[in-house]
C-alpha cells in the first residue's frame, strides 16, 4: 500500500492506519490486546519531543558552525606560518649563495 502526497480523506487515512497497524501486529511490533497503546504512546512521545529535538539540532548546527569558523582561523594561521617559513628559507638560501661568491 502506497501513501499519496496529496490530501487524503479521513476514511483513507483511517484505512491506511489500520493497514499499517495490522502489518506491525503481524511483525510482532504492536498488539491489539492493549488497544495498540504502545504505538499511541510512541506517537505521543514523538510529538512531545519534536520541539526539543529541533532545539537540539539548532544547537548542534551552532556548535558545528563555530567549530568550522575556528578551523578556518587555524588554517589561515598555519598558512601564514608556512609563508613565513618559506620566506625565511628563501632569505637564508640567498644569504648562503652570496656568501659563496
Amino acid at each position: 500500500m502506497c501513501l499519496r502526497r496529496d490530501s487524503l480523506s479521513f476514511r483513507e487515512v483511517k484505512a491506511h492506519a489500520i493497514f499499517f497497524l495490522l502489518e506491525l501486529e503481524k511483525q510482532g511490533k504492536v498488539t491489539r490486546s492493549d488497544g495498540y497503546q504502545d504505538i499511541l504512546n510512541a506517537i505521543a512521545n514523538d510529538v512531545r519531543s519534536k520541539h526539543r529535538m529541533r532545539l537540539q539540532r539548532q544547537q548542534e548546527i551552532g556548535n558545528m558552525t563555530e567549530a568550522l569558523r575556528h578551523l578556518k582561523e587555524r588554517k589561515k594561521y598555519f598558512e601564514e606560518q608556512i609563508d613565513s617559513y618559506n620566506s625565511y628559507v628563501e632569505v637564508a638560501m640567498a644569504t648562503m649563495q652570496r656568501g659563496k661568491s
